[in-house]
Formats: C-alpha cells, structure tokens, sequence
C-alpha cells in the first residue's frame, strides 16, 4: 500500500511540475509576442509619420561634409547620412567645394 500511495504522490508532484513548466512558457511566449507586437507597432508609427524633402544649401568656406551632416542629420547616424548626401549628390569622394551647391534630405514629422 505504501508503495501505490509514494507512486501517486510522485505522479502528482510530477502533474503539478508539468503544469508549472507549461504555464512559465506560456507567459514567456505571451510576453515575447507582445513585446515584439510593440516594438513593429512602434517602427511602423515612426515610418508612417514621417516624410522627407530636400533643401538646397550653399557650401560655405570651412564646411564638410561632416559638420553639414551634423547640423541636419536629425536623428540618424552622422556617418549614415554623410553616405546618403554623397549618393544625393553623385559624389564619390568627401571633397566639397565653397560656392557650390548641395542637396540635402530634411526628415520632417507629423
């Protein structure tokens, strides 16, 4: 008798141990998927409000590209937008001359 109750008393702490291991990854997955719902909820809304225009600027003596980059890049890397003003302009060095004109991408939001 006292081996059939120790059997019962095993599958029941074995039933409860499944149960508890079951729900913890139910509540990881809940928190995975909204966690993940969230953050593309959250890209999508900086996506959708957002446009870009493009203003024309006089390069001045002292300017680079750098330092251009740097007073209109926003919020994106400066090195990133330096890349995105060369291909804008077709220039495929950082040399830039006073005088001369750029165009430059301006990120306006809503």
């Amino acid at each position: 008798m006292r081996t059939h109750q120790n059997t019962y008393m095993n599958r029941s702490f074995m039933s409860k141990s499944i149960s508890l291991v079951l729900g913890l990854m139910i509540i990881l997955l809940l928190t995975l998927s909204l966690s993940a719902l969230a953050t593309a909820k959250h890209t999508h809304a900086a996506q959708r409000d957002s446009y870009t225009t493009y203003e024309s600027i006089r390069i001045e003596h002292g300017d680079t590209l750098w330092n251009i980059a740097e007073h209109y890049s926003d919020a994106r890397h400066t090195d990133a937008f330096v890349e995105e003003v060369k291909a804008l302009n077709g220039l495929t060095t950082d040399k830039i001359y006073p005088g001369a004109y750029l165009l430059i991408p301006i990120t306006n939001y809503l």
